[in-house]
């Protein structure tokens, strides 16, 4: 695992904003989705079974979501700066639930935490970690090209860290013209 001095600025910088993207659109859903579980799926079937529906449908959104964002921001795959977009989104998903749990439901601090002594609770804690670890495990996974076999990795190449790629391509192709 590289330490965060081996990395350049801008992978530092990517990484914390696709955590905060990251967390901002899985808290989304999970804000939708919380009120459907509170409203109509507790009251019929208790809090346990309601946090087994929502926990695969929540976690799909955030894999969804994560395979997306390391895209868009171009999160390298290493291990770090993947642990960092994650830790940064798992870190703001926690401080926004235990601001949520205080301002909605008057809980105090000790209330909130009391609340992962229970199933249901220890349930979406793991769904939370899962989303925290998801950017990291992404990096294992490569995409599968049209014909069904794995993809060769990208070849690699120079990047100037304050160069987009496009702009790399049209640099390349006015070059070779």
């Amino acid at each position: 695992m590289s330490d965060r001095s081996d990395w350049p600025r801008h992978d530092f910088r990517r990484a914390v904003l696709a955590g905060l993207a990251y967390f901002a659109i899985v808290f989304a859903a999970g804000f939708a989705l919380g009120a459907i579980r509170v409203v109509l799926l507790i009251p019929r079937i208790g809090e346990t079974v309601a946090v087994l529906i929502e926990l695969p449908v929540i976690l799909t959104v955030a894999w969804i979501a994560s395979r997306w964002l390391v895209t868009k921001f171009d999160v390298p795959r290493q291990s770090g700066p993947r642990l960092l977009m994650g830790g940064a989104a798992f870190l703001t998903l926690m401080c926004a639930e235990l601001g949520l749990s205080m301002l909605a439901f008057g809980r105090t601090v000790v209330d909130h935490l009391d609340q992962y002594h229970t199933i249901h609770g220890l349930l979406g804690l793991a769904g939370q970690v899962m989303f925290g670890l998801f950017p990291l495990i992404t990096a294992h996974f490569r995409r599968a090209c049209p014909s069904g076999r794995r993809c060769s990795p990208p070849r690699a190449e120079y990047r100037h860290p304050r160069i987009s790629r496009r702009r790399a391509r049209d640099l390349a192709g006015a070059a070779r013209a």
